[in-house]
């Protein structure tokens, strides 16, 4: 399992040479043995390691042992542990959310103010094989364009310009468990997890144990989709970028768009596009103005500005006559960050 986890690793230049990889540890299973392993690869692969566990405020005492045994296990090994507490039940109540996307939420701000600036610094997730065909399946019937197909990124940039690394993606749970069991690695159990309130949990006891009696090579066959679908979308993200030197002149806060050009490309529009440019519609409140024609025709000009925008991350349409303006706001802060989500050689 290292050497698969290393190559994964390497295929996606995950870590920069000598640069610090903060790996989120919980104390279950998933996020021990990636610690454990990640401990073992880090001499070889010449980064340093060091661990953030976030203690959330929801599970009384058994939280705090959580906290006690991850630092029992960076001790034992000398890794550098960064233990933070945050109050997911308060911040869910303030914010109108559900305590699973609190948490979710809090725990990504500790771990973007834990790296800080520095961008050699990589946080690592334990998310699993088995994860990423809930996240496909959560997405399909929530309602999903291309991109939430895709799943889970080996690689993606935050808000806040951190970049997060995934290195078990390729691995099962049961790859996981085993590896623990031969080397008597214990870990925490999270009691709320056995909670089917949450929709995740209903997810993972339910409809994926029965997928996988259908047929037992159910995840695999969706972690090989998602990997045939994020080729697809990293196409159409290379084809923008051509396009935008085609059909874009002018400076950056002053430019023109063919739109015209743009709409004869295709008669087939990905449907991904036009909910994006529709989300950006909705987040400005206003519209973007084709130049007339059939509702189609119009829905092709509106959604390769959509494509143009969201990489230039400045193009604001004016509520009246869809005038763009440079605003600077990003609209894509996790979606095209830097060269970070591309595996080696492409």
């Amino acid at each position: 399992m290292i050497i698969q986890v290393e190559k994964f690793m390497r295929k996606w230049n995950m870590v920069p040479e000598g640069g610090r990889v903060l790996v989120g540890v919980s104390g279950g299973a998933d996020s021990v043995c990636l610690c454990l392993i990640l401990y073992e690869l880090s001499t070889k692969m010449n980064f340093s390691l060091e661990v953030i566990h976030v203690e959330h405020g929801i599970r009384g005492e058994e939280s705090k042992n959580d906290a006690v045994f991850v630092e029992q296990l960076c001790k034992q090994r000398g890794i550098v542990c960064h233990i933070r507490n945050v109050d997911v039940p308060r911040y869910a109540k303030i914010h109108h959310l559900g305590e699973e996307e609190a948490a979710r939420i809090l725990r990504y701000q500790v771990f973007a103010d834990v790296a800080g600036q520095d961008r050699n610094v990589r946080i690592a997730l334990a998310h699993h094989m088995e994860d990423n065909a809930e996240t496909m399946l959560f997405q399909l019937i929530r309602g999903s364009g291309l991109d939430g197909l895709c799943g889970m990124r080996p690689q993606r940039t935050g808000t806040n310009g951190e970049i997060y690394i995934r290195p078990f993606l390729q691995c099962s749970r049961e790859q996981i468990e085993q590896f623990l069991e031969e080397r008597g690695q214990g870990y925490c159990m999270d009691s709320t997890n056995a909670n089917e309130s949450y929709s995740r949990n209903r997810m993972r006891k339910r409809v994926l144990p029965e997928l996988i009696r259908m047929n037992p090579q159910a995840v695999q066959h969706m972690q090989t989709a998602m990997e045939q679908l994020q080729q697809v979308r990293d196409y159409l993200e290379e084809e923008t970028v051509s396009l935008e030197k085609k059909f874009i002149s002018g400076e950056r806060k002053n430019v023109k768009l063919d739109t015209d050009g743009l709409a004869e490309l295709s008669q087939a529009v990905p449907q991904s596009c036009l909910e994006s440019c529709r989300g950006m519609q909705r987040y400005y409140g206003g519209t973007f103005a084709g130049s007339g024609g059939p509702s189609g025709k119009t829905d092709r000009k509106i959604c390769k500005t959509a494509l143009w925008a969201d990489r230039h991350k400045s193009l604001q349409c004016d509520r009246n006559h869809g005038k763009k303006k440079g605003n600077g706001k990003d609209l894509s802060a996790d979606r095209y960050g830097p060269a970070a989500g591309k595996p080696a050689g492409r």
